[in-house]
C-alpha cells in the first residue's frame, strides 16, 4: 500500500488533509461533489444551486459535512477496534484514498453514478469491496455500536 511507504518511495503523490484529521485524501475532497455518498444512511449530495456562486459555496459546505461525518465514523471504527494512532491514520489515508480511485473513475467514464463501494471492518484495519452499479454511493459497514 503507497501510503504506508515512506514519501520519497511511494510511487504517488497523494496529499492528505481534513477537518478533524490530516489524513483524507485531497483528491476526495476536490472530487467527491461529483458523486452521492452515505455514510451511516446519511445521505450526501450536492443540492442544485440557481447561480455560480451559490454552486461552489454548496459544494465547499457538501465538502467539510461530508469529511467531518467521514472522518467522525472512521475515528469511531478504529477506536472500537484500538487501532494505534498511527494504524487510525493508516485506515483513513487508505480508506479515502480508494473513494477518491472511485470518484475519479466515474468522472473519467463520463457517466455519472457507476461506482458504489463498500467498507466492511477487518482485523488488520480496512478492507475495501467495489462493484460497479448504477449510483454512486459509499456504504460504510458496520454501522457504529
Amino acid at each position: 500500500m503507497d501510503v504506508r511507504r515512506l514519501p520519497e518511495k511511494r510511487m504517488h503523490d497523494d496529499v492528505f488533509e481534513g477537518i478533524l484529521t490530516r489524513s483524507v485524501n485531497a483528491q476526495l475532497i476536490t472530487d467527491a461533489h461529483r458523486a452521492e455518498w452515505a455514510i451511516e444512511g446519511n445521505g450526501f449530495i450536492v443540492p442544485k444551486a440557481e447561480s455560480d456562486e451559490e454552486r461552489k459555496q454548496l459544494i465547499a459546505d457538501f465538502g467539510a459535512g461530508l469529511v467531518t461525518a467521514l472522518e467522525e465514523f472512521l475515528l469511531s471504527f478504529c477506536e472500537r477496534r484500538q487501532l494505534s494512532v498511527r494504524g487510525t491514520e493508516h485506515v483513513i489515508q487508505a480508506v479515502t484514498t480508494q473513494m477518491s480511485f472511485l470518484s475519479q473513475e466515474n468522472r473519467s467514464r463520463n457517466v455519472p453514478g457507476l461506482v458504489e463501494e463498500e467498507h466492511r471492518g477487518c482485523a488488520n484495519g480496512a478492507q475495501q469491496m467495489f462493484r460497479p452499479v448504477f449510483q454512486t454511493k459509499m456504504v460504510l459497514w458496520p454501522p457504529a455500536a
